[in-house]
């Protein structure tokens, strides 16, 4: 998306579906009715399937999902190429840049063109939030609500083709519930043996007004889903190459609070070391002069026990000699 004059969002036309079934889709839907009518060959099998007005409005709405899903394969083409360019920004040298380049590198990236694709408008939103802001802090979350809101973009865009997918069965079911009523309605045994064919005009249009529906449905899923599959991986492949490119380039204050971090780590790691070498220093001492306490005791207390058996000996020898 992009922003005219007046600063309104302006979507390409793979996002505007409605836009693409009126440019795409009407065109094709004309041209389609056109050669059904003057078809050189499958006159009977048109004439059957297609000849009801029911029936040229089911082949209407499903040019219009098909004129969608054209626009759509048409811009994939272009966000392809978006991504394969390599020179969306500056050359980076690996070291990370100032929250203030982020204004030349948007006109950078813009002088690369392809404003329309995902890539472009990723670049151009997130570098324009870094220079609003005039720093890098909190990119990541940035680009992850952009990553969001692209996705609810496409998400939105395919409203049209699934309430079309839904449509169709249900005019196929119409059909049924018309031909069936023209038949039966108004029917007697004498109109029903004079003209018969009343009756099986009305069901032949409750047959295959269904089937011609189912048929276009069948189509319009397929083609649906194949073309949400590629878009999703053109969503993803924007996501990862944003996120490869622009975090990196900035000074954050992630970066400088992991700079801080790291070496608040070593500090605190030098810290420990010195203090566990004072305590076990500490621990050595304190371990020494209780060793020393203790075998002073004990050497004293064996003193006095020698004192005291010396003592011992001696009155017993004097109470003997008595």
């Amino acid at each position: 998306m992009s922003q005219n004059k007046a600063g309104t969002i302006s979507y390409p036309l793979s996002l505007r579906p409605l836009h693409a079934a009126i440019v795409a889709g009407l065109p094709l839907a004309a041209i389609s009715l056109v050669a059904t009518r003057f078809a050189p060959f499958g006159r009977e099998l048109l004439d059957r399937y297609l000849a009801h007005p029911l029936d040229q409005v089911e082949l209407a709405l499903f040019c219009c999902g098909m004129g969608v899903f054209i626009v759509k394969l048409w811009s994939l083409r272009s966000e392809w190429q978006a991504l394969d360019k390599d020179d969306w920004l500056p050359a980076h040298n690996g070291a990370p840049v100032a929250a203030g380049e982020a204004a030349a590198m948007a006109r950078h990236a813009a002088a690369a063109g392809m404003e329309q694709t995902w890539l472009a408008r990723r670049y151009a939103n997130a570098l324009g939030h870094v220079a609003r802001r005039r720093s890098a802090a909190g990119l990541d979350a940035h680009l992850r609500g952009l990553a969001d809101a692209d996705a609810m973009t496409l998400e939105g865009s395919a409203a049209l083709t699934r309430f079309i997918t839904w449509a169709i069965p249900i005019l196929g079911f119409l059909g049924t519930v018309l031909g069936i009523t023209g038949a039966i309605s108004g029917v007697t045994p004498e109109k029903l043996e004079a003209s018969l064919s009343t009756v099986t005009d009305g069901l032949a249009l409750a047959f295959d007004a269904p089937a011609v529906a189912l048929a276009l449905t069948m189509v319009l899923m397929f083609t649906a889903s194949m073309v949400e599959r590629a878009e999703t991986r053109v969503l993803e492949e924007v996501d990862g190459r944003v996120d490869r490119d622009l975090p990196p380039r900035f000074e954050t204050a992630e970066t400088a609070g992991s700079e801080t971090a790291s070496a608040a780590g070593t500090v605190a790691r030098a810290v420990a070391e010195v203090m566990s070498r004072q305590f076990s220093h500490l621990a050595n001492e304190i371990a020494g002069k209780v060793h020393e306490a203790v075998c002073s005791g004990l050497a004293r207390v064996s003193d006095q026990t020698m004192a005291i058996d010396r003592s011992m000996a001696i009155r017993m020898e004097e109470s003997r000699q008595v």
